[in-house]
């Protein structure tokens, strides 16, 4: 390729974003077992169960 003098030189730079993407989740994970958690297990071992007779 010859370089012409009458166009532009273009460059084209790419934003690097590091960190974040589809990683970091485990805290909405441990969010969710810390505050929901007590309340399934509830439902789970107190649920009424018919009487043997």
């Amino acid at each position: 390729m010859s370089a012409n003098p009458n166009r532009p030189i273009i460059i084209k730079r790419k934003k690097v974003i590091k960190g974040g993407g589809h990683h970091g989740g485990a805290w909405k994970v441990a969010m969710f077992s810390i505050l929901f958690g007590p309340h399934f297990a509830n439902r789970v071992w107190e649920v009424p169960r018919p009487s043997r007779q």
